[in-house]
């Protein structure tokens, strides 16, 4: 679906579902047969990082006007160092990054982390309801553009 983005002025791009996928599934069922069995796994896209690279945004990230990418990065630990490395890596503008392992998120009505940006800022923004948290990001997305 991304391929068939070509113009936007705002877009929120989700979390990977997964960083890894198995590296071959089978067609059938396995049977439990007592022996044990290893499972191989490879890297998936980075959609996110892949589509910013497609606009150009990580060569010339500051020459891109009035299209803004907002990333999202579910991490186990809150590293904000490590986060700003992903956020340039991706070429996006802000980074939403949230930690999955210190509270409930996935099924979960609420969630909280930090949003950090390419100019440096960073909010945090406490465990809220999905709803308030959706609202006060883009807030803060759109006071931070002006």
């Amino acid at each position: 679906a991304l391929d068939e983005v070509r113009s936007f002025d705002l877009l929120f791009m989700a979390a990977a579902v997964s960083d890894y996928r198995v590296l071959e599934t089978s067609g059938v069922k396995l049977k439990r047969d007592g022996s044990e069995r290893l499972l191989h796994l490879v890297e998936n896209p980075d959609l996110l990082a892949d589509f910013a690279v497609k606009q150009g945004r990580v060569s010339a990230p500051s020459e891109i006007k009035g299209r803004v990418i907002v990333g999202f990065a579910a991490e186990s630990e809150l590293d904000l160092t490590q986060a700003r490395i992903k956020l340039e890596r991706k070429g996006v503008d802000f980074l939403f990054v949230n930690d999955v392992a210190g509270q409930e998120v996935f099924n979960a009505p609420s969630n909280g982390g930090v949003l950090i940006s390419r100019d440096g800022n960073q909010s945090v923004f406490t465990y809220q309801s999905k709803d308030t948290l959706s609202h006060a990001l883009l807030d803060e997305v759109i006071k931070a553009l002006g």
